[in-house]
């Protein structure tokens, strides 16, 4: 195979290197066992040299448990960083008198520096439509003619639980029912009277003219109205097909020609490649071709100089910022709220940036078929790993067999455990193997307990399992590459001699090292690079 050369790949060199190599000294076994007390150890069931330090923490830095906590502690400084700043953001939402000391001015700064001014205020640039929709969407999450947010399949049977982006209807702020006769929303009057003279207070407090800002609202509430009669209730669209319906961007473009979909989706999605032929769920198709027309028409009224578009999106960025305004505009106690809302997927990706997800879905993938497709539950409809496995330098994208021999080895182990098997004819045999081996089980197996010699079979078993999964890997993706220039096999076994006693919650009932399952496979199987045999002494 051809050597790895990635810096992941040198930092599983250096942990290999550091550690005893079962194929050089395959008898260690019986020197340094997970559960020994006579023997001075490491935690690994590896001896210590001479300073007092175990052998693998003398490995080069970034290799070795050393490396891998390394990781860990990064990942967890990011994690740290990121709650803080949550902390920080919510604490600001609550400190009412530094919002009281600046007022509007932020506010109508923002709007004036970013968005270009508004129409409302008398200085503006008559901005883009579709680059101040971008902005708002990316910077502000604020959607005031759709909503867009990111979200799994339902109907994804395999639980891969890819996700792709979703373009609902908008949160429309004006008060609307559904009317069960005519199958549509409606505006009741007498319920925006007091919603009309709130935004005519709200538009005052921002500075507008009094005798100009009637007419701006009557602009909002009419373009609100239009927008509210296309849109419908979940459950309308759950019996008309319209939630979840699956296009490409190219195709939505088609439908709903006056938004820029892959330009606005491009900047809310920064820096994410999204390309024009990209995947994404439509919630409510009908509303986003009436939206669209909607749109077209106000963009081209002659009398409409005043950009009613632009009021609209400053008044729905007006209702998203209302937080962080002065006690004239209500909190309405959105703290909480708006903290989930902004730092809940950061910290989501934070916490999994770490685990390189396709390779182990992958994994656990390739054991169910080893198991002739038995899929467990452990939590609900899910078997639940913690994502502490799949970081380096015991998991990597770059190097599969190593991958397979830890954690698809631990995958198949936890997977057995969940089916308990009886394992006591299984055991007779283990024993013949022992035997062959050189005797290693001799007259020690009547000394096993019941969930020791379980624990050996299931050990063994998920030995074998991991490997039957990682050969079939092979056939998929033979690009694999070596590392320390070991084979494909002495590479997996090799790996997986490095499991930790201490990190095994069953390693209290495994009374052998991983290296002794080793060379009992390898006295069965044609797949080894030598002979492991050891001297009856």
């Amino acid at each position: 195979a051809p050597p790895c050369l990635s810096a992941a790949c040198d930092w599983a060199s250096a942990r290999l290197s550091a550690a005893v190599d079962p194929f050089a000294q395959p008898c260690d076994y019986f020197l340094f066992t997970c559960g020994a007390n006579n023997v001075t150890a490491d935690n690994r069931g590896h001896p210590q040299n001479r300073s007092g330090r175990s052998t693998l923490e003398d490995a080069p830095r970034g290799g070795g448990a050393g490396g891998r906590r390394g990781s860990l502690l990064q990942n967890l400084r990011q994690i740290l960083a990121a709650l803080q700043n949550t902390r920080t953001f919510y604490s600001s939402c609550l400190d009412t008198g530094s919002v009281e000391t600046a007022g509007v001015e932020p506010f109508l700064s923002l709007i004036q520096e970013q968005l270009g001014g508004w129409a409302v205020s008398g200085q503006w640039v008559r901005p883009e439509f579709n680059s101040t929709l971008g902005v708002l969407m990316r910077d502000y999450a604020t959607f005031p003619f759709f909503r867009v947010y990111v979200d799994t399949d339902p109907e994804d049977v395999h639980g891969l639980s890819k996700r792709y982006i979703q373009i609902d209807q908008p949160d429309l702020l004006i008060p609307i029912e559904w009317n069960n006769e005519t199958k549509r929303s409606q505006v009741e009057t007498q319920t925006l009277r007091p919603f009309l003279s709130t935004c005519q207070r709200y538009l005052t407090l921002l500075g507008a003219p009094d005798d100009k800002s009637l007419h701006h609202v009557g602009h909002f509430l009419s373009l609100s109205s239009e927008l509210a009669v296309a849109a419908s209730p979940p459950r309308y669209r759950l019996s008309k097909g319209q939630l979840y319906q699956r296009m490409s961007i190219r195709d939505l473009q088609l439908q709903a020609p006056d938004i820029d979909w892959l330009g606005c989706l491009q900047t809310t999605f920064e820096p994410l490649n999204i390309t024009e032929d990209d995947q994404v769920f439509v919630h409510n198709l009908p509303f986003m071709v009436n939206m669209s027309l909607i749109v077209r028409k106000w963009k081209n009224k002659p009398e409409n100089s005043n950009d009613p578009l632009q009021t609209f999106m400053v008044l729905n960025l007006l209702h998203t910022m209302m937080p962080a305004l002065d006690s004239r505009f209500p909190r309405w106690q959105r703290c909480v709220t708006e903290t989930e809302k902004g730092f809940s997927p950061v910290l989501t990706h934070l916490l999994s940036q770490g685990a390189a997800h396709r390779e182990a879905q992958e994994i656990i993938q390739d054991i169910f078929s080893a198991f002739l497709s038995v899929t467990p539950r452990l939590l609900g409809n899910r078997l639940l790993f913690p994502m502490g496995l799949f970081v380096p330098p015991l998991f990597h994208p770059t190097y599969p067999a190593m991958n397979y021999g830890v954690v698809g080895f631990l995958v198949a182990k936890d997977l057995l455990h969940l089916l308990l098997p009886n394992g006591g004819c299984v055991w007779t045999h283990y024993l013949t193997v022992t035997d062959r081996a050189g005797g290693a089980g001799g007259g020690g197996g009547a000394a096993l307990t019941a969930a020791q010699q379980q624990e050996l079979w299931v050990q063994y078993t998920a030995l074998q399992t991991a490997l039957q999964a990682y050969q079939l890997n092979l056939e998929t993706r033979p690009e694999d590459t070596s590392i320390s220039g070991l084979s494909y096999t002495r590479l997996f076994l090799s790996s997986f001699s490095q499991m930790n006693c201490d990190s095994d919650p069953h390693h209290e009932s495994m009374p052998l090292q991983p290296s002794f399952l080793i060379t009992v496979f390898c006295a069965g199987s044609d797949l080894c690079p030598s002979d492991l045999r050891c001297p009856r002494n």
